[in-house]
């Protein structure tokens, strides 16, 4: 993207991923960007969301930050290929201006440490949809210092698709007793239309262990459908830029009503991932 930037003010125009949430896993405060779901396991967010091309302008006040942004041709989530047939004129420039997306961001951090945001955000359905509706979203973040070892979060996200409002809610707290290891808890809720769920995550980092090693291990339960998804994974850093990933996903979930997995129910694998640093 190019990018031009004073003292007050930061524009960017090209490809771009805005990460907008405060907490983890299924990131729904992350509305600028679509998601890809060919892999819906992977929480990386490099991989988890799809960049487009926008513009995005920063404002920053002594009372905070206004951000907007501006997507003329927005892209539709990508699926699996056994259920992603093409859609007719995806990238066809007839739809420039009538598929486009926006939004407005105001943020501030407080004194008291206190780092919030409400956002408004017009945008294509960003689920599993294969002709997504145009919905809009509002929402708020907020994180949370409690001394030098607790951060509590949230994230808060409302939107009305049909005639009916619906809600998704995270809060979390983050525990870092020193700069190598954060645990971190959240409960999750979402709200629509005959549909009420209920879950829970944890979440642990080791970095630095032996000075080479890396540990992490993600834990997400759902309430009501016993819902089941755990991934461990372990790094090896090389000094000379090479790092070797092993990672187990185990997913228990239920397809008979509503639920948080039960499109990736039946997907347990183990992945090698090999990088190397320039």
């Amino acid at each position: 993207y190019l990018n031009a930037e004073n003292s007050s003010l930061r524009g960017r125009l090209g490809f771009q991923s805005l990460s907008w949430g405060e907490t983890f896993g299924f990131f729904i405060a992350d509305l600028p960007n679509p998601r890809d779901w060919r892999d819906p396991l992977l929480l990386d967010l490099a991989f988890s969301k799809k960049s487009v091309f926008m513009a995005d302008l920063q404002w920053f006040g002594e009372l905070g930050t206004i951000e907007a942004f501006f997507t003329p041709l927005a892209r539709r989530s990508d699926f699996t290929p056994d259920t992603d047939p093409p859609v007719p004129g995806q990238r066809s420039l007839s739809r420039l201006g009538r598929d486009s997306e926006g939004g407005l961001r105001a943020s501030r951090l407080w004194s008291v440490g206190l780092d919030s945001s409400v956002f408004l955000v017009s945008h294509l359905d960003r689920g599993l949809a294969l002709n997504p509706s145009r919905q809009l979203s509002a929402g708020a973040t907020a994180s949370q210092a409690l001394g030098s070892e607790w951060v509590l979060r949230t994230d808060q996200v409302f939107r009305k698709p049909t005639s009916q409002l619906e809600w998704q809610g995270v809060v979390g707290v983050d525990w870092s007793p020193n700069p190598s290891f954060t645990l971190g808890g959240q409960i999750q809720h979402e709200e629509r239309p005959l549909v009420s769920l209920w879950g829970s995550s944890l979440r642990g980092i080791w970095k630095g262990l032996s000075d080479r090693w890396d540990l992490e291990a993600f834990v997400f339960s759902g309430w009501q459908e016993a819902d089941l998804w755990i991934q461990p994974r372990i790094t090896y850093n090389h000094p000379n830029g090479l790092s070797v990933s092993l990672r187990y996903d185990y997913v228990d979930a239920t397809r008979l009503g509503a639920s948080f997995l039960g499109t990736v129910t039946d997907q347990d694998r183990a992945m090698l991932w090999i990088g190397y640093r320039l």
